[in-house]
């Protein structure tokens, strides 16, 4: 029997120190889809490179001498655990503080879903002409069980909303990106415990300061996550976009 189509506080992003230190631990495919992003890096590109929302986590491997490379993310406490760049910077990705024209490469994963479409333009005012970008964002369809979990027990979860892969593929062309690869995988990750499904959700950051708006909200939500886990059926999936692209010389 339903609940009465109770809200669910789930859409937040936290910067919580607590978060920070464990997002290794239960960031399995946040791992997963940052080496796809990185795996095609050139390893004769030379310059400045920005990973975007990079998070707590180590340089790529295959960033070599010559390139400067730099972490920017809003959160002190998650640049504080990054390591191997040339420099961490804290600033908004829609505003970040570099000159026009300065940047070789942009890359960004599974944090532009946070950010939105509009930052793109802030990554083509940076890119020098012909300069690279790559991101890997979830879309539309991620979460999907999830959601159907919760609103068959009268929960409404307030995830965050997802585009779909047309949307961000349009508006890289229109603010004027040479789109060169479309990929998209789906990942799937079971659970049989309730715990470890909602730390897979939470301690990455996402969600970390939300809080619920009333105790029968969080029994209500908790009960639906029990019974779904016991299922057997219980499955977090993930479909990821990859997309890369190149800034259309000529267009400034």
């Amino acid at each position: 029997m339903g609940s009465g189509n109770l809200g669910c506080d789930l859409v937040q992003f936290s910067r919580k120190r607590t978060h920070a230190a464990s997002y290794h631990a239960h960031a399995s495919v946040q791992a997963i889809a940052r080496q796809w992003l990185w795996c095609d890096w050139p390893r004769a590109a030379r310059g400045l490179v920005l990973d975007v929302g990079s998070g707590p986590v180590t340089a790529p491997e295959r960033f070599e001498a010559g390139t400067t490379a730099i972490a920017l993310d809003q959160s002190l406490p998650m640049l504080a655990h990054a390591s191997g760049y040339t420099y961490r910077v804290a600033a908004d990705a829609a505003a970040m503080p570099f000159a026009t024209g300065s940047v070789q490469y942009i890359g960004s994963s599974m944090a532009m879903q946070w950010i939105g479409v509009q930052a793109l333009a802030e990554w083509h005012r940076l890119l020098e002409p012909r300069g690279r970008m790559a991101m890997v964002v979830p879309i539309r369809g991620t979460l999907a069980r999830f959601q159907g979990c919760l609103g068959d027990a009268g929960l409404v979860p307030r995830t965050l909303p997802m585009q779909d892969e047309r949307v961000w593929i349009a508006a890289l062309r229109e603010i004027g990106f040479w789109v060169t690869l479309v990929e998209i995988r789906h990942i799937q990750q079971p659970y049989s415990d309730r715990r470890q499904l909602v730390r897979a959700l939470t301690r990455i950051g996402a969600a970390g300061d939300a809080e619920w708006s009333s105790r029968d909200v969080r029994r209500a939500t908790l009960a639906a996550l029990d019974r779904w886990c016991a299922s057997g059926t219980a499955c977090l999936e993930y479909v990821l976009l990859r997309v890369e692209g190149q800034k259309s010389c000529g267009i400034s």
